[in-house]
C-alpha cells in the first residue's frame, strides 16, 4: 500500500477525477490508503471524509489521516438507516478488510455493536461545499444499502461512484452485481467495469454530470461501458 503498488487502477481513476476539484467520501475506508491519496491530492478547498466500522482499523484510520486538517475519519457502519448495527471483523489473517455487517455462518467470528448511518442523514448534519462529489464504496456485500441510504447525496449535479463488486458478498444481502448497475443507470449515471488491480473486473465507475467529460480520460484505466 505505502509503495503505491496496491489496486492501481482504482487509484489511477480517483486521481483523474480528483483533478476536477472534487470532495471525496471513502466507505469502508480501512486503514485510508485511498482517504490519504485524496487528501494529498485534492486542490484547496476539497474534503475527505473517511468511514470505517472496524474499531481497530479506525484507529489506525483516524492517525494516518492525522496530518491532514481538511480530512476527517467517522466510526461508522454506513447502511441504508440510522441506528447501532453488529458488526463482524475478520478473522482471516492478513485480510483485515473483511469485515461485514452479514453474519458469515462458515466462519465463526466475533461480533460488535456500532453506529450505523445513512449518508444522506449524515449529509444533514454536515454539508458539503459546493463542487464534485467523489464516493468510493467497498463494505463486503452492503454496496447497494448504502446507496439506497444516499440517495438524496448523489442527486448532487456531478457525481461520481467507485463501487466494489463481489457477487458472493452481495449475495448476503439478496443484491448482485446486475443490481447495482441497474439501479444506477436508473439514476443516470453512465456505468463502466474495470478492474481493482490486474485481475478480473470487480469494481464498477458510474459517472452523472458534465464535467468529468463523459469519462475520467487522463487514467490508464481500462473500463468497459456496460449498457
Amino acid at each position: 500500500m505505502w509503495a503505491g503498488r496496491y489496486e492501481r487502477n482504482t487509484l489511477s481513476l480517483l486521481r483523474a477525477l480528483f483533478a476536477k476539484g472534487a470532495h471525496f467520501l471513502d466507505v469502508g475506508a480501512h486503514v485510508g490508503y485511498f482517504s490519504v491519496a485524496a487528501a494529498a491530492t485534492l486542490e484547496t478547498g476539497g474534503q475527505v471524509h473517511a468511514f470505517e466500522p472496524d474499531p481497530a482499523l479506525y484507529d489506525l484510520l483516524r492517525e494516518n489521516l492525522g496530518p491532514y486538517s481538511h480530512a476527517n475519519a467517522w466510526h461508522a457502519a454506513v447502511g441504508s438507516s440510522n441506528g447501532r448495527v453488529m458488526f463482524f471483523p475478520s478473522v482471516v489473517a492478513g485480510e483485515s478488510g473483511w469485515g461485514t455487517v452479514y453474519r458469515v455462518d462458515v466462519i465463526q467470528r466475533e461480533q460488535r455493536e456500532v453506529d450505523g448511518m445513512a449518508l444522506d442523514s449524515w449529509a444533514e448534519k454536515h454539508r458539503l461545499p459546493r463542487g464534485p462529489l467523489v464516493v468510493k464504496i467497498d463494505a463486503e456485500g452492503a454496496e447497494k444499502k448504502i446507496l439506497e441510504g444516499a440517495q438524496a447525496l448523489i442527486r448532487r449535479r456531478d457525481v461520481a461512484v467507485l463501487c466494489e463488486t463481489n457477487e458472493v458478498c452481495l449475495r448476503r444481502d439478496g443484491s448482485s452485481v446486475q443490481d447495482l448497475v441497474e439501479w444506477l443507470h436508473a439514476r443516470t449515471f453512465s456505468v463502466w467495469a474495470f478492474s481493482s488491480d490486474s485481475g478480473s473486473e470487480d469494481m464498477l465507475l458510474a459517472l452523472k454530470g458534465d464535467v468529468w467529460n463523459s469519462s475520467p480520460s487522463s487514467s490508464t484505466t481500462p473500463l468497459r461501458l456496460l449498457l
